[in-house]
């Protein structure tokens, strides 16, 4: 900092090229500007500043698709902190998503387990069991259907469960997690909510859809139809003017592209893509150059009979799948060296074998032998030589049984 007087006892303000002057306590004061920004050559920052930035977008972009339901997600705000920096707050110490400038430009994001809502209401805890995600809400004798009003359910949960009463609602936040044909990470968010109320004669799943209202064990229940993604159910209540919410981690099902982008090798790509250290493309020894074999690898989709099967949307029998020569879409192309093995499963007992048939494409081909269950296909999963397993799984439909279970 610089203090000037000139001849005239005037004084400047006002930028002129990296110095700003402007006038404090009476005296002229010249600031020299200091590149703070995350881009640049005379940008500052460190590597382990860089680490640490890199985090924030997949946070940024999970925001802005969660934002539409998020407003009273936070008990507990300081004044003036708004949703996103609350968000923030809690998240970004722990976040371990990264992504490279280009995907955080394009709007990726990633669902991951991050804290969604926190108040003092008691959390939902859900658990995986076979093909459900079974949650801490008591259901009693009630068994869901497409019959059951939000009276009964709303009387069963209320009856069940000593902190749960009229007039408090569950919301269900479902995360459906694509990857679009540019290789960019999507999120879809979609709420659902019910209030719960003795008096509703309304059906239940008018609110809840039935992927979201299962009964399994005595308690509510999300069955495996789940979008790839995440979820969360939210307990929240009005008491003297203030909403008040239960403490929420999102539950992932997204296990390949959590495991790709949270990778040394993706925090390594961001950071370059930043430009630390002054790495460029064209350079011989550049890590950006060297981080393109360290791309994400994930399946796309899988096409069989000349139809393509979305993850935990559609279904179909083993047997008719496996005889329509499917095939699996990847996102980078796949030699034979980079296969392992190949496995499949089914919602029932099974027998038959598969193998995968790589060309150096990005088409990994599937031949079975041996599979003559008629039981809807469960998963399809490749082992890859670099340990990881990718995986696709199969919806298995609701029948609108009176019991509410699953097929």
């Amino acid at each position: 900092m610089a203090i000037i007087r000139n001849a005239a006892n005037t004084f400047k303000r006002g930028k002129v090229g990296e110095t700003t002057y402007y006038t404090a306590l009476g005296r002229q004061i010249a600031r020299q500007s200091i590149n703070n920004s995350n881009f640049g050559p005379s940008a500052s920052r460190t590597e382990a500043q860089q680490s640490n930035r890199v985090k924030w977008s997949n946070l940024v972009n999970f925001y802005k698709v969660s934002k539409s339901w998020m407003r009273k997600a936070f008990e507990t705000k300081k004044t003036g902190q708004t949703d996103y920096n609350k968000l923030m707050s809690i998240n970004v110490s722990s976040s371990r998503i990264y992504l490279t400038r280009d995907l955080a430009s394009a709007g990726a994001s990633i669902a991951t387990d991050y804290i969604v809502s926190q108040g003092s209401l008691p959390s939902v805890s859900v658990t995986k069991n076979a093909d459900r995600w079974i949650t801490s809400i008591a259901l009693g004798d009630l068994l869901i259907s497409d019959d059951t009003t939000v009276s009964a359910f709303s009387t069963a949960v209320i009856s069940a469960n000593k902190a749960l009463f009229a007039g408090m609602q569950l919301s269900f936040i479902s995360y459906m997690q694509d990857v679009d044909s540019m290789g960019v990470p999507r999120l879809i968010c979609t709420p659902y909510e019910v209030t719960l109320d003795i008096n509703n004669t309304s059906a239940l799943r008018d609110y809840l859809p039935a992927f979201c209202s299962q009964t399994a064990n005595g308690y509510l229940a999300t069955s495996n139809e789940i979008a790839l993604g995440a979820f969360v159910y939210i307990i929240s209540d009005l008491q003297n003017g203030k909403i008040q919410v239960s403490t929420q981690r999102l539950i992932t099902n997204n296990v390949s592209l959590i495991t790709e982008y949270s990778s040394n090798a993706a925090l390594t790509a961001a950071i370059d893509s930043y430009g630390v250290d002054g790495s460029v493309m064209l350079s011989p020894e550049s890590t950006v150059a060297q981080s393109a074999t360290t791309k994400p690898i994930y399946i796309v989709r899988v096409t069989s009979g000349g139809k393509s099967y979305t993850a935990n949307v559609e279904a179909g029998k083993a047997s008719e799948f496996f005889a329509g020569s499917p095939t699996i879409i990847m996102s980078q192309p796949v030699n034979q060296d980079d296969i392992v093995s190949a496995s499949y499963a089914t919602y029932a007992p099974s027998q038959g074998t598969v193998t995968a048939t790589a060309d150096g494409s990005a088409t990994v081909k599937i031949t079975a032998s041996g599979v003559s269950t008629t039981s809807n296909l469960s998963s399809l999963s490749v082992v890859l030589a670099n340990g990881n397993t990718l995986s696709i799984s199969f919806a298995r439909p609701y029948t609108g049984g009176g019991s509410g279970e699953l097929e």
